[in-house]
């Protein structure tokens, strides 16, 4: 099965996986921000 069929099986119409991201197939989560909070405050506390 090609690469054009294994899409067409799960309804993408194009590719997901690319080098540079692609906010429209970014899924929000609560997991996201806790980590993005836990980065900044290490940040903080490494600058202080």
């Amino acid at each position: 099965m090609g690469k054009q069929n294994i899409y067409e099986l799960v309804d993408l119409k194009e590719d997901p996986f690319r080098i540079s991201p692609d906010p429209r197939f970014f899924y929000h989560t609560k997991d996201h921000d806790d980590a993005l909070q836990r980065l900044h405050l290490s940040i903080e506390k490494k600058v202080d």
